[in-house]
């Protein structure tokens, strides 16, 4: 509740509670789909991870999520952190995440070859040049690359002000397609 998110999309992502650590937890999965660290968020928002995790996405995506996930499957939405991931998914996009706005590439450059993607950037100066950054390795790997902001600090704080699938939408169509170059 204090996250503005629908319990259900946060137990898509795998959230649980860690007792020892007292805070929510994350897992972060490799390319090989399987779990090879856990985020923590505490209930002051600071985060951190487990001791010996190593950085992962959130939310691993597989056949059956691209197929029936969203009205164009082939589309994935890339967030910064699990709760802008879960914001995504309750918009009903197909979303993963990212630990940080550089965190896992080499992973995400393997999940998302042939799928149209869109890089989701925290509305910040490191956010865009990591979304940038981001871009310019999925450029010919993937089938199209676009970078959108949300009108507020980060997909979450806009879906909790009242975004729509519909404007998220309209973002993505109106944003620029990154190609070799650009």
């Amino acid at each position: 509740a204090e996250l503005g998110l629908e319990w259900v999309v946060l137990s898509v992502i795998g959230l649980g509670w860690s007792a020892e650590h007292k805070s929510w937890s994350f897992p972060m999965y490799g390319a090989d789909k399987k779990v090879r660290g856990i985020r923590l968020r505490a209930t002051t928002g600071k985060k951190f991870a487990v001791v010996g995790s190593q950085e992962g996405v959130f939310r691993m995506l597989n056949d059956l999520t691209l197929k029936s996930e969203q009205l164009s499957p082939s589309t994935v939405y890339v967030a910064e952190g699990p709760t802008d991931t879960a914001a995504l998914l309750q918009l009903g996009f197909t979303a993963v995440g990212r630990p940080s706005c550089t965190g896992a590439v080499g992973i995400l450059v393997e999940i998302l070859k042939q799928l149209n993607v869109v890089i989701v950037t925290d509305a910040d100066s490191p956010g865009r040049s990591g979304a940038r950054m981001l871009a310019s390795k999925l450029i010919g790997l993937v089938e199209s690359v676009k970078i959108i902001e949300p009108h507020r600090s980060d997909m979450r704080e806009w879906v909790t002000a009242g975004a729509t699938q519909e404007a998220v939408e309209m973002l993505t169509h109106d944003a620029k397609e990154y190609t070799h170059g650009t």
